[in-house]
């Protein structure tokens, strides 16, 4: 066959050629009962114990994440992993406002990308705008910029989502025993029209420890799932923010793909969206997160995280 139009997961299962790595998660599919009121609090209680109170006080947060990718997988998501670009990045979220700005930096530069609740996504490399006419370079980038606002805000996406919820029983996450709640987004992450999340919740100190999530707004992945396992949380601005992320994929097949940390964050700058729609920062979102300086009407921490 042609190998030049097959799918790039086919392609690489037709390399492997190794039946033990398929993988069996799945993400059930809603069931038409309806909401869960179980799941309803459960959420409700994670939110609480994130600090939503004071997440919701917060009118922009930045961070700063850095990361490395298994080498062999932006070979088979060329556009979602983008190794060239994403390596280290800058991210500013408005909370109110539901907008993401990331500044991605690797090897080939700097790649700037914008998103706004309405749905507008903006993509630029090295200062020049991406073509519009290649469709996965937009839903790769509108994936990327709502599923790190889920890792980062927790419970809070999910409810500012409303999200249908069903609960699903426990499982073992991470050696702890954590509720399951399925949350069904419609539209979905990314530019999809719905994706389904598997939300663990731990019922210890009811924190999220791993969100298993399907991919379905961007052509290449399509009937994935994958896993991101959210650690090493720690409070700051009365919030519990996960600075440690993993990243492994579950179905077609079961592998490693990613592995990134939290190294800078601080609150409060007074950002604009103008400030975050262009191919560079300006303003208030220009400098690093976590770098000592805060503007003059805030009194949120900054910290570098170790």
């Amino acid at each position: 066959g042609n190998l030049k139009s097959a799918e790039p997961w086919t392609i690489f299962l037709m390399l492997v050629g190794v039946v033990g790595l398929f993988g069996c998660a799945q993400v059930p599919l809603p069931m038409k009962a309806g909401q869960s009121d179980r799941a309803n609090q459960i959420l409700r209680e994670s939110g609480e114990a994130h600090g939503i109170i004071a997440l919701d006080q917060m009118h922009d947060v930045n961070v700063r994440f850095e990361g490395k990718w298994r080498p062999f997988v932006g070979r088979i998501q060329r556009a979602l992993v983008d190794e060239q670009f994403r390596g280290t990045s800058e991210e500013r979220f408005l909370v109110a406002e539901k907008v993401v700005g990331q500044m991605h930096e690797g090897p080939g530069g700097v790649k700037q990308v914008f998103r706004d609740g309405r749905g507008d996504i903006r993509v630029w490399y090295n200062g020049k705008p991406a073509s519009e006419v290649d469709p996965d370079v937009q839903d790769a980038a509108a994936l990327v910029a709502d599923a790190y606002r889920m890792f980062l805000f927790g419970p809070r996406f999910f409810l500012e989502r409303k999200a249908m919820l069903q609960y699903l029983g426990t499982a073992s996450i991470d050696g702890m025993e954590c509720d399951q709640i399925l949350a069904d987004l419609k539209p979905g992450i990314g530019n999809s029209k719905e994706d389904r999340v598997v939300i663990s919740i731990d019922q210890k100190l009811h924190l999220v420890r791993r969100v298993r999530m399907t991919l379905e707004g961007l052509s290449t992945t399509r009937g994935a799932i994958v896993d991101i396992y959210l650690r090493d949380h720690k409070r700051i601005g009365g919030v519990m923010w996960p600075t440690t992320y993993y990243e492994e994929l579950e179905k077609p097949f079961v592998i490693p793909v990613h592995r990134w940390k939290l190294t800078g964050i601080d609150f409060d700058r007074a950002e604009t969206r103008e400030m975050l729609d262009g191919a560079t920062f300006t303003g208030a979102a220009m400098h690093p997160a976590g770098a000592g300086k805060r503007e003059s009407n805030s009194k949120a921490p900054v910290e570098p995280i170790k």
